[in-house]
């Protein structure tokens, strides 16, 4: 193998392409040695040889047999032949190499193409790029001739007309076309009535009457997912951190790590701790210091963050009602404050006192209200939270969140650089998406989408081989709505699923997320990714080294 490298001297003008060359070596303990070649006046073919012979340029066929390429050609298995017929009816004519056979190039055609040591019909099919089969009768699985629509099931041939195989390893009397009929592993489910959730590696069947996180499922709203483990919301008090959950009233989430704020006035977070910006500053993002220590104040000019720093203005204070608030992050709604609730999103519900999230719920004239309901409907009827104000496809709110309208690009990545949106995950995939196929079973209690694309790269590791051109699913629990505009273009999928594994079709759930392609999106997702704020589990569990 050769290894192509860039050589210049300081001060060159000229840059030298360079490649290695293995040689015999004199020496006893190192049998072969590298040596460095100009490809432009050298070959390596069996050792270092001269390019050009004469004037003449060679080649190296089977990498031991040099031959001159405006007299020769080199065929399969390091055969060297005349370029021209030598004798014979077609004697003068230029020849062409198939397998170990010659043919000359006139008597070819045009809808042809090499397989084995033949030129067969572009309307054959070729298997294992040397046996030529006949596509309206037969078809190639895995490098063998089969009967057409049969393919093997772990050595078994079977007919996928009227059996499906699972997993490359179990049968079932199904035919592989039938689209309500799933598979998740090696075990079959009817997708109208049952669910495959998937994390890890392993999977599980579920009901549809939740939602996946991991291979569980959870009910939302009274339920989180967080990273493949669900707790508890308590009406929305309590939110993700890392694979932990936390009481946001009490407690805050630093980069991972819940940390207490009951006692702290102001509360912030530096690095992974938690400080009170009323009596200190963080320094470079990771350190605290007292306001009062001598020349605190050094850090606030670039690195300091939350700060009151000396001849800096103070935060701007007000009351509302009479009680003193930040109008900076905070709302005042008729008299009552709401701690925080401008730094989400939230709005007054006016003329009353709540507070409301204009993504999922409406106002209506001080009633805060789903905004799948009318303003006309009772304040305690059943919530139903929708995807694009079908009030028949039931809300998702993680894995769906792609076809929300909110997801701007400034909006992405605010919420990913400030870590509103946990991007930490084994495994980030740039999917270009080929197709999109909706099934809304009124049998179902959830939709669901199949995206088909191609996985192009693993963003999280470079040197991870992905197949190439390999078809893969993603089967989602979402609405159609819009899902039609995905054709054609790019997503980031962050999920803890291996797409390398030999197989076609993924489930994914609320442990996963699906955004838009956006360059700035894509930067902020690994720069975010590679720093502090995936410790201390890294993603998989382990703190990153």
């Amino acid at each position: 193998m050769f290894f192509p490298r860039l050589l210049c001297i300081l001060g060159c003008i000229n840059i030298v392409w360079t490649s290695r060359c293995p040689v015999a070596s004199s020496n006893d303990e190192i049998p072969v040695e590298m040596l460095d070649y100009d490809p432009r006046t050298q070959i390596c073919c069996g050792g270092l040889q001269e390019r050009h012979d004469n004037g003449e340029e060679r080649g190296c066929c089977g990498g031991v047999h040099l031959y001159k390429k405006s007299e020769q050609i080199c065929c399969a298995s390091g055969i060297v032949t005349d370029r021209y017929i030598q004798t014979g009816k077609h004697a003068g004519q230029e020849q062409k190499c198939c397998g170990n056979e010659t043919y000359p190039v006139k008597t070819i055609g045009n809808n042809t193409y090499c397989c084995g040591n033949q030129y067969i019909s572009t309307k054959n099919g070729c298997c294992n790029g040397t046996t030529p089969f006949n596509k309206t009768i037969s078809a190639c699985e895995k490098n063998q001739l089969v009967p057409r629509f049969h393919d093997f099931c772990q050595g078994t041939l079977y007919d996928k007309r009227k059996q499906l195989c699972c997993d490359e390893s179990k049968l079932y009397s199904k035919s592989s076309s039938d689209r309500h009929f799933r598979c998740c592993g090696e075990t079959l489910f009817d997708n109208r009535l049952e669910q495959c959730c998937e994390s890890g590696g392993k999977t599980k069947v579920q009901p549809t009457t939740g939602y996946c996180c991991g291979t569980d499922v959870y009910n939302f709203p009274n339920e989180i997912c967080c990273r493949n483990s669900v707790y508890d919301s308590l009406n929305g008090t309590f939110q993700c951190c890392g694979n932990s959950s936390y009481d946001k009233r009490i407690q805050t989430c630093c980069h991972g790590i819940v940390r207490d704020i009951k006692h702290v006035n102001d509360p912030k977070c530096c690095g992974k701790d938690v400080y009170s910006t009323e009596s200190h500053l963080c320094c470079s993002g990771d350190r605290i210091i007292r306001k009062n220590a001598p020349d605190h104040d050094k850090c606030c000019p670039r690195n300091s963050v939350f700060h009151s720093c000396k001849n800096q203005p103070s935060r701007p204070s007000t009351f509302c009602g009479r009680q003193r608030y930040d109008s900076r992050t905070d709302l005042c709604c008729n008299s009552q404050v709401h701690k925080r609730a401008k730094e989400i999103g939230r709005e007054c519900c006016h003329p009353g006192k709540k507070d409301y999230n204009p993504r999922n719920e409406k106002c209506c004239h001080g009633v805060v209200k789903s905004i799948a309901e009318s303003c006309g409907e009772h304040s305690d009827a059943p919530r139903s939270l929708t995807i694009g104000g079908n009030g028949n496809i039931p809300r998702v709110p993680g894995i769906c969140s792609i076809n929300s309208k909110e997801w701007t690009t400034w909006k992405l990545r605010k919420s990913i650089n400030t870590g509103r949106l946990d991007i930490c995950r084994r495994n980030g995939y740039l999917i270009k998406v080929h197709d999109v196929k909706c099934s809304n079973s009124t049998k179902a209690l959830l939709p669901r989408v199949m995206l088909t694309g191609t996985a192009k790269r693993n963003l999280y590791n470079a040197t991870e081989a992905l197949a190439k051109r390999k078809i893969i699913n993603l089967d989602l629990p979402c609405g159609c709505n819009n899902y039609h505009n995905l054709r054609k273009k790019k997503i980031i999928l962050l999920t803890d699923i291996d797409l390398k594994v030999p197989r076609r079709t993924f489930h994914l759930g609320d442990s996963d997320i699906i955004l838009p392609y956006k360059k700035k999106v894509l930067k902020d997702v690994k720069k975010r990714r590679n720093s502090a704020a995936c410790e201390p589990q890294n993603c998989d569990g382990n703190p990153r080294r």
